[in-house]
């Protein structure tokens, strides 16, 4: 059984226009590069896949008609294609097909093969593309279970890949007391409401006479009605944010492990990756909400707590500061065992897909009702 990854789609050919391409010409587009597929916590995983037998063969594909060709990143082909209709000149019957992400430009092509009877699975990532009928697995990693719809699709319940050869712990000084997100800086991931929420807390410290903190806030910052004015809160509050900018993955892997804490008061978008990556390391976990995150996070009622009032800078203030004062480092040890043992590639994550696929390489044409029964047992 051969896996077929669809990773990324980014300024792809108008379809039927592009020229002939060179499938063996080696790519130097962004995605292939050391910052990009090589550190993703769905490449570990798929990778990890094939090393254990759970697929006989893997190859990657990327969408995008910047430097399209090939390149070999850790023994897996990945192919940079112009046009997502090229894959075609790669499948064989019996392929599986995952996409992360379901981009618009694939749309025909993947109801083609959804008509020559491929599997197809789907990671959403926060598109919304698993609206789209014809998936037969839908990988979800919100619901904490596994489910059916009416239209005959399997939603499994899902952990999303931490890369642990990136995110590990480290000793080192915890001097900074929180780390702001670790993402792009703009008003729908909520730095923000963080930036707000220790401005308050350093009027509170100043009462009592605690010494100032320090705070990191890692990612290139965009522009947003409330993000606009960061710098500036900032600058005439006196709070002491490092802003390093965007950073590579491994620089983030330190400030987790230098801070006492992670704050990511945003609700939107799809079970982000800063949470899951700090807890993964030990470091403890202050969110704004539940409804965008995975149970892996929330369970965790010890090393993890949900924000009050997260749009009330005063109240999130005494948030962070009672989770500042519950820090230790048997804390930490806490995290990293709990999240091995729920969401662990090794642990947890490899044995699920071996699960799902045994099943998904016994029986070459979809078969949703298989699925019900071996994992929700109707």
């Amino acid at each position: 059984m051969r896996l077929i990854f669809l990773y990324m789609s980014y300024g792809s050919a108008k379809e039927g226009t592009c020229q002939p391409w060179d499938k063996e010409c080696l790519s130097s587009n962004r995605f292939v590069q050391n910052g990009g597929l090589p550190t993703e916590g769905y490449f570990y995983m798929l990778k990890r896949m094939k090393e254990a037998k759970i697929v006989d063969d893997l190859i990657v594909f990327i969408e995008s008609n910047r430097s399209p060709g090939k390149k070999d990143i850790q023994g897996i082909p990945v192919y940079v294609v112009p046009e997502i209709k090229y894959v075609e000149d790669f499948l064989q019957e019996g392929d599986v097909i995952f996409a992360r992400g379901g981009f618009r430009s694939w749309f025909n092509f993947l109801t083609r093969m959804k008509i020559k009877g491929h599997w197809l699975l789907l990671y959403a990532a926060n598109t919304g593309r698993s609206r789209w009928k014809f998936w037969d697995v839908v990988f979800d990693d919100i619901q904490g279970q596994h489910w059916a719809d009416a239209r005959q699709r399997f939603f499994f319940n899902f952990k999303k890949p931490i890369n642990p050869s990136i995110f590990k712990p480290m000793r080192t000084q915890r001097d900074y007391d929180v780390c702001i997100g670790a993402s792009h800086i703009h008003d729908k991931k909520s730095q923000w409401k963080c930036i707000n929420a220790l401005i308050d807390l350093q009027k509170q410290d100043e009462l009592d006479g605690t010494p100032p903190r320090k705070y990191v806030m890692p990612g290139a910052i965009k522009r947003g009605v409330h993000t606009n004015h960061i710098l500036k809160n900032v600058r005439e509050s006196g709070i002491h944010v490092h802003t390093p900018g965007h950073v590579p993955r491994s620089k983030l892997n330190e400030y987790y492990n230098r801070s006492k804490l992670f704050v990511y008061l945003g609700n939107s978008g799809q079970n982000d990756r800063g949470p899951l990556e700090a807890m993964s390391v030990g470091c403890p976990i202050l969110l704004g909400g539940t409804t965008r995150h995975s149970p892996v996070l929330y369970n965790n009622t010890i090393g993890c707590r949900i924000a009050t009032d997260p749009n009330n800078p005063a109240v999130t203030a005494g948030n962070i500061r009672d989770m500042l004062d519950l820090h230790t480092e048997g804390l930490r040890i806490h995290n990293q065992i709990y999240f091995d043992n729920v969401s662990g590639i090794e642990t947890i994550i490899l044995p699920e897909m071996e699960e799902l696929f045994g099943i998904i390489r016994e029986n070459r044409k979809p078969n949703i009702d298989l699925l019900r029964l071996a994992f929700i047992g109707e």
